[in-house]
């Protein structure tokens, strides 16, 4: 995975605290954690104007990408991070007990900007 932000991942007998700095190149709007139960899938749309900047914390999860004319197929671990550009599906499960994501959405929330059908 191409690095996009310089980040830190410290770990210690009291658990792990994830810093992310300099996000000067995306503009965030909202931010939001998401937590994804062992395969069970989340996401399973796509945006037409917002990008998100997506990392996982916690866990592993394994990514479904797709667009009108192509899929791929990755795994992400923690420290990953994958910027969502419009037009591509983008669906998630968790493949251990529970996997965490933050995101970082680049537009406010807007029901019109979610599609989950390449016809709509």
């Amino acid at each position: 995975m191409k690095k996009l932000c310089d980040f830190k991942v410290i770990e210690d007998e009291r658990g792990i605290l994830t810093a992310f700095d300099k996000f000067d190149f995306f503009n965030t709007k909202r931010f939001y954690v998401i937590d994804c139960y062992e395969n069970m899938w989340r996401g399973k749309h796509y945006h037409k104007i917002a990008n998100q900047l997506i990392s996982v914390i916690k866990g592993c999860i394994e990514v479904e990408l797709y667009s009108k004319t192509s899929f791929k197929k990755f795994i992400m671990y923690p420290g990953d991070m994958f910027l969502q550009t419009p037009g591509y599906l983008f669906k998630f499960k968790s493949l251990e007990q529970l996997s965490r994501l933050i995101v970082l959405s680049d537009k406010e929330h807007d029901q019109s900007d979610y599609y989950t059908d390449f016809g709509e």
